[in-house]
């Protein structure tokens, strides 16, 4: 049987932020009522026109749905959900897989956070995955409590920023192990910086390594 991982890292991020975050309170679970005089449900663009290229094209409901690859390094399904959620002050995080590992390079996943305040806004990165807390939460049964601090277990995923992220000059090393895996070379640094300001509507995005 396929194992099947949830990204425990922004599971826990988003649980955590659970008390000082919101999500757009227009949009809702989906359901089965079909829209009276149609046959197909219109289709809603997952980003306003005039939207920063920075930020991360999403497809099907962000908030309900997930992010899925099939690893072809192990046998392995990864899941992400939620794709998109928002803080109080403001900052709008979303992300996805963009490709999956082979022998040639780890899972990547693409994420943007932008400012969708009306004013500058400093954001606070440290309880923001995944652009805070690189690894995910050591694994528990359904109901225990978070062990909190983003603290590193042999089951743990890693978020590595790569070259292509807004806030890293020099992204970790990544290599693959004996058993085809890909790894951190080193060890967890503070790769981004604590905090950043953000213009209204203004967006950065990165890329990481999922290993």
């Amino acid at each position: 049987m396929r194992r099947r991982a949830l990204l425990a890292s922004l599971a826990a991020g988003s649980s955590l932020l659970a008390g000082c975050s919101s999500t757009d309170p227009t949009e809702t679970a989906p359901t089965d009522t079909e829209t009276a005089g149609t046959d197909t449900p219109t289709a809603t663009p997952s980003t306003p026109a005039g939207t920063p290229d920075e930020v991360v094209q999403l497809e099907g409901n962000a908030l309900f749905g997930a992010s899925t690859i099939d690893l072809g390094t192990a046998d392995r399904t990864y899941a992400l959900s939620p794709m998109r959620y928002r803080t109080e002050d403001g900052a709008e995080i979303r992300m996805r897989f963009d490709a999956t590992a082979t022998a040639d390079r780890p899972a990547r996943l693409v994420a943007s956070l932008q400012n969708t305040e009306r004013y500058r806004e400093s954001v606070d990165l440290d309880w923001l995955p995944p652009f805070g807390r690189p690894s995910s939460e050591p694994p528990r049964d359904h109901g225990e409590p978070l062990m909190g601090g983003g603290l590193r277990d042999e089951g743990s995923l890693i978020f590595a920023p790569t070259a292509n992220h807004d806030l890293v000059d020099e992204p970790p090393e990544i290599e693959r192990d004996g058993d085809g895996l890909w790894r951190l070379a080193g060890d967890i640094h503070r790769w981004l910086p604590e905090t950043i300001t953000l213009d209204p509507g203004e967006a950065i995005r990165g890329e990481y390594a999922v290993v």
